[in-house]
């Protein structure tokens, strides 16, 4: 139940809207400006929610491994984004924050119960690059990345 108080009462400050915590505690409600000025779009809710504009990225495809190698996702700066599985793993591929080999960071992983069809969410920063250290067992996938 939201409740209203005057800040400085006795000099006639403004009023602010607040909720009480169910102890008695007045919390102060601060609203999220979405649109134009003087609008109110409601309480984010599950049927108001939050709008958001998901990254949009580059793709690439991993072809399965079938050696051992290091394949150059981006070999700059970026962000994994998700790995779609193309195909099964028998092994684990792991994504790092690497420009030209497969060594430093694990900024991803793909585990070696990995099935066609499954994806993962990264949204992880690669500060100097991404690339996939394949090895003989590892999923074909396509991955996302900005």
């Amino acid at each position: 139940m939201s409740n209203n108080v005057t800040l400085n009462p006795g000099s006639g400050g403004v009023t602010i809207s607040t909720e009480d915590n169910g102890s008695g505690v007045q919390l102060p409600r601060t609203k999220l400006m979405l649109g134009a000025a003087g609008s109110d779009g409601g309480d984010v809710t599950g049927t108001n929610p939050l709008p958001i504009q998901d990254a949009v990225g580059t793709t690439a495809a991993i072809a399965a491994g079938s050696t051992t190698a290091a394949q150059v996702i981006k070999a700059s700066a970026g962000s994994l984004l998700r790995v779609v599985v193309t195909g099964s793993a028998s092994a684990a591929l792991s994504i790092y924050d690497n420009a030209s080999a497969a060594s430093g960071t694990v900024i991803g992983v793909i585990k070696s119960t990995a099935v066609a069809g499954d994806v993962y969410v990264f949204n992880m920063p690669a500060a100097a690059g991404i690339t996939a250290g394949k090895v003989n067992g590892s999923p074909a996938c396509t991955v996302s990345y900005i």
